[in-house]
């Protein structure tokens, strides 16, 4: 537990500008889910992966610190990443294999 709890801290040092964004001119199910968190929580920082190897990106992981988070509990942080990619939810992505949600304070910012 400690070091998945460690492992989470060090996520604080990844910045918007790394997010997960697709390089070309095409729309990925990472890129799009990327977009519309951040239009939804106006991340700090923000880190969607595809997990598993997954070329299509139907397994994702979100890593998101914003303010959002703020006076709300792990349901209510996570039901918020929810809401911003319900539509992928119904389409392209079958699971979000694991969600961490912070605020700025929770990761020294």
């Amino acid at each position: 537990m400690c070091a998945q709890r460690s492992s989470l801290l060090r996520f604080s040092a990844l910045p918007v500008a790394r997010a997960a964004f697709s390089t070309g001119g095409e729309d990925t199910v990472v890129s799009t889910c990327t977009r519309k968190i951040t239009e939804l929580l106006n991340p700090v920082r923000i880190k969607v992966t595809s997990t598993n190897d997954d070329p299509n990106g139907s397994h994702i992981q979100v890593e998101c610190v914003s303010e959002a988070f703020v006076g709300k509990n792990v349901v209510q942080r996570h039901k918020l990443v929810y809401k911003a990619i319900w539509e992928e939810l119904n389409g392209p992505v079958h699971a979000v294999d694991s969600i961490v949600a912070k605020t700025p304070k929770e990761v020294g910012l």
